[in-house]
């Protein structure tokens, strides 16, 4: 497995999208090839060959299912801010999520597939009973491999930065129902607080900037209103 990690962290691939030990343990298909007894005493290598063999096939099933997860979560999120999307909403810049567990995490907001590494989101649902599931679910706990969670829903929220993003993105000049991160990257626009903002000293923000602002303005900036304000 971490040399299989290693090849998808190689120049010009997502290096979000790759699971961690914990997240390929309780997959069926790996305990079948671990629990395999059929042919006798079978060797380290013959684990290692069938396992490597699946590997990017289970990744691309682990992809998919979070994000078919966070599909979901998302079009919810916008439809209540009353956002329209055309096509995947993930996609979008608007389509920004908030962890409801955590603070002070850099990950606190972020985009797809950023939130796949957030580790308040390592939603295991260990079935129990099992000596191979008990096995697995120590593992978990002693390495730091994952938090039990029982759903994503639980532990992400948008609502007030869906809506406050929306609003930065049109200040900005763009359509919230179509405008993507890339869109709002190069469309070059800069924003600035006109409460506290001074003559002599004023801090400029890019879109990213100001919603960060927004998120952390009770601890990390002299103008408690900025968010109010941008």
């Amino acid at each position: 497995l971490q040399d299989f990690r290693q090849t998808q962290y190689a120049s010009g691939t997502n290096q979000y999208l790759i699971g961690s030990v914990a997240d390929y343990a309780i997959m069926p298909e790996v305990q079948a090839i671990l629990e395999d007894k059929s042919s006798g005493v079978i060797s380290r290598d013959d684990i290692i060959a069938r396992t490597s063999a699946i590997l990017p096939a289970l990744t691309n099933k682990w992809v998919n299912r979070y994000k078919n997860q966070f599909t979901t979560v998302a079009a919810q999120l916008l439809k209540e801010a009353n956002i329209m999307p055309e096509g995947d909403p993930l996609t979008l810049a608007v389509a920004i999520f908030h962890c409801a567990e955590c603070s002070g995490h850099p990950l606190t907001h972020c985009h797809w597939p950023e939130m796949i590494v957030h580790p308040c989101l390592r939603t295991y649902k260990v079935p129990h009973g099992t000596m191979y599931h008990d096995a697995a679910e120590r593992y978990m706990w002693r390495s730091r491999n994952g938090h039990l969670r029982s759903n994503i829903e639980k532990c992400m929220r948008g609502n007030k930065v869906v809506r406050f993003t929306r609003e930065i993105i049109a200040a900005c000049g763009l359509d919230p129902n179509t405008a993507t991160e890339a869109n709002m990257d190069s469309c070059g626009a800069r924003l600035r607080c006109r409460l506290c903002a001074q003559v002599v000293k004023q801090e400029v923000f890019d879109w990213r900037g100001a919603v960060g602002i927004h998120m952390s303005s009770h601890t990390l900036v002299q103008c408690t209103h900025c968010h109010r304000c941008l």
